[in-house]
């Protein structure tokens, strides 16, 4: 069984295109998300990059009920849909 969703935070820059198109994706998909701009906030910057090892952008942070995170490197609509609308969409069928 799949974990609830928390929180899901786009860690971004202003510069980012795929940014930008993974903030349209979430919002056309009805995902509620927060987005940190890692350019004008360096500690979460480091934040990131010590959860990830990574320096890129787009990475996506979804913290599940239990308190579990997992992180998307990039715009990966595959694994987003897995996470965040397939697994929402469970929740929604065991609620009924």
């Amino acid at each position: 069984m799949e974990s609830t969703v928390k929180q899901v935070t786009i860690f971004s820059t202003n510069w980012c295109p795929y940014c930008k198109f993974e903030e349209e994706w979430l919002q056309d998909n009805g995902v509620e998300y927060k987005v940190v701009m890692v350019d004008e906030d360096m500690e979460a910057a480091m934040y990131i990059t010590k959860k990830t090892q990574q320096n890129g952008v787009p990475v996506t942070e979804v913290i599940f009920q239990d308190d579990s995170a997992e992180y998307i490197i990039g715009f990966d609509k595959p694994r987003l849909t897995k996470l965040l609308i397939h697994s929402e969409k469970q929740t929604k069928k065991h609620k009924e």
